[in-house]
């Protein structure tokens, strides 16, 4: 079964913001979780999942057919949906969720 990789705008902007050197491998990578997604990556609870690429941390949910990048995080820089470090992780994917 081959699954469709959607963007969160906020995942969406920080690839924006790349240099081509480094974002086109890591869309690369975002691609390769079309392919059985439940089997790459770490689950991080609630649904979450988190692919590594190098020093970037891609956080997603599979939903059906869809997998919904959430957020990309570099080096642990949080940015506009605070995703931090691993002892704020349940903190930040209750945000992310809305709860």
């Amino acid at each position: 079964m081959t699954f469709y990789v959607e963007l969160s705008p906020v995942a969406q902007k920080f690839l924006d913001k790349l240099d081509n050197s480094v974002r086109i491998p890591l869309v690369k990578r975002i691609k390769y979780l079309e392919t059985d997604p439940s089997h790459k990556g770490k689950t991080i609870g609630d649904g979450f999942r988190e692919l590594r690429y190098e020093k970037f941390r891609v956080y997603f949910d599979i939903m059906h057919d869809v997998i919904l990048i959430e957020k990309i995080e570099y080096e642990g820089k949080v940015n506009v949906l605070k995703i931090g470090d691993k002892n704020s992780q349940d903190k930040d994917i209750k945000q992310i969720k809305g709860c």
